[in-house]
């Protein structure tokens, strides 16, 4: 079930809880503990009775120059670098594919947590950073024209106004929110699938 769910990082059994335990699938939100990931990886017996079993769900780390300053996330498969260039969406997203890949395409709320934590905890970002999406006549979509499904608008200033304001950017300093925007330049994330 696991591997089909998004959101879904592994599993505990709990060995406690009548003589034929108890299976309880891991997500996103509980591994993350006041924006601290928790190292399952490196310590996956949780206490006598529980343990932790990653899922791999296929993502190839040789996809991902991490040598070229991106950075892999395994358990999401996700490949991301913060470009510091100031750049249109045009411009960035052709940057994006000339390198190999997209504008980073924040698709589900586990892409924006990590996506979030790493603009402000590793890169230490404090700007505004151009993602993937474009408004277009009546809705919001990815650059292969493919509806947006997941919205993370910031709460502040009323989120997507809409005023001849057709791109999207995220705001760290808002928790990640998302802005509606002119094409103004601005730095971006890129993103490389791993698969």
């Amino acid at each position: 079930m696991c591997m089909f769910e998004d959101t879904c990082l592994g599993f505990m059994f709990n060995t406690t809880r009548g003589t034929k335990g108890n299976c309880q699938l891991l997500s996103i939100t509980q591994v993350l503990f006041q924006g601290e990931q928790a190292d399952l990886e490196n310590d996956p017996v949780v206490s006598q009775d529980i343990a932790y079993y990653p899922v791999q769900k296929g993502c190839l780390v040789p996809n991902c120059r991490v040598s070229e300053e991106y950075v892999f996330i395994e358990e999401i498969c996700f490949c991301i670098k913060y470009y510091p260039i100031f750049l249109a969406y045009a411009d960035a997203s052709n940057f994006c594919n000339q390198d190999g890949g997209e504008l980073a395409r924040i698709d589900n709320l586990i892409k924006q947590i990590f996506a979030t934590q790493l603009l402000i905890k590793t890169w230490l970002v404090t700007l505004d950073v151009t993602i993937q999406g474009f408004y277009n006549i009546e809705d919001w979509y990815f650059d292969d024209e493919t509806r947006l499904n997941f919205y993370y608008w910031s709460t502040n200033g009323k989120q997507p106004n809409l005023n001849g304001e057709e791109y999207i950017f995220l705001r760290p300093t808002e928790n990640g929110g998302w802005h509606d925007t002119s094409d103004y330049p601005r730095p971006f994330l890129c993103e490389i699938t791993p698969m």
